[in-house]
């Protein structure tokens, strides 16, 4: 299983050449970045270009992250990027995008009360337009060998397992997939749990984030922070396990999100999960 690092271990310290060369140094096989450039001073297609020709130059598998808006009136123009997008990336190489619809929100409601917005408030509809939309930008990709994988993300269509394998199924391309992202999953009030979240995406999982995090649920808190990826409420190890049982052999980003400076965790996030595998496997 090949180890990814996110860019947000480092994005707001380092620029990209910066950044794909520590993760580079530390032993990751590749690194997830922005799908354009936050700066604003680069078009998207010549930003991923300039991107891939950085992470050839370390041997560094890519992956980009890349929003999407299937709303009237702003598809023509999202759909537009992306398969430019997708024309770049596919001709260097770059064999997966971590994709989002647009985000749905509702306009009386707190962002992190995740389980009144994302995939509770979204109606057939949405599901129709949003599957229309990536059956064509999905097809397109298949052309240049890319895959699309939607990241399980609070307040998006795509937050937990079933509304995702819904959409995977109104879609049905091969080469559109799911990331499998359980730490967003794990803070959605309406989340199964790990198992039955696990079970019910495993066949269409293309990708995953590994991260770690502390929540407040059960004092009825919304919240939240960032922890290292040897801390914090999930268990990695069980994780994993429940992971390599399934056959899924599928590249693993590791993110952070705490806040601060992180530069010593790009090693020791990695070392970590490296001895947790190791585990795994030696236990037969």
């Amino acid at each position: 299983m090949k180890i990814y690092m996110h860019v947000n271990f480092l994005e707001h310290v380092f620029g990209v050449d910066e950044i794909i060369a520590r993760a580079a140094t530390a032993g990751y096989d590749g690194v997830e970045l922005r799908g354009f450039d936050v700066a604003g001073k680069e078009a998207p297609d010549r930003y991923v270009e300039r991107c891939c020709d950085l992470a050839g130059a370390h041997k560094m598998d890519l992956v980009f992250g890349c929003p999407n808006d299937t709303r009237a009136g702003a598809s023509e123009e999202s759909m537009k990027r992306m398969k430019s997008i997708i024309r770049v990336v596919g001709e260097r190489g770059v064999r997966i995008l971590n994709v989002f619809s647009e985000a749905m929100k509702g306009a009386q409601t707190p962002y992190h009360h995740f389980e009144h917005n994302g995939s509770a408030m979204a109606t057939d509809e949405d599901f129709t337009r949003v599957a229309d939309y990536f059956r064509e930008v999905g097809g397109f990709a298949a052309n240049y060998g890319v895959n699309l994988c939607f990241e399980t993300h609070n307040c998006y269509l795509h937050d937990l397992a079933r509304p995702t394998c819904r959409l995977l199924e109104l879609i049905n391309l091969s080469n559109v997939k799911a990331n499998f992202d359980y730490g967003n999953i794990h803070l959605n009030r309406n989340n199964l749990g790990m198992e039955k979240e696990l079970d019910a995406l495993a066949p269409h999982i293309g990708y995953g984030h590994l991260k770690n995090i502390v929540a407040f649920n059960h004092y009825d808190s919304r919240l939240l922070r960032g922890a290292a990826l040897d801390e914090g409420d999930i268990n990695i190890f069980v994780f994993m396990r429940k992971l390599l049982a399934r056959q899924i052999d599928a590249p693993i980003a590791i993110e952070n999100i705490l806040t601060g400076d992180k530069r010593a965790l790009v090693k020791r996030d990695l070392a970590y999960l490296r001895s947790v595998m190791s585990d795994i496997l030696n236990m037969g």
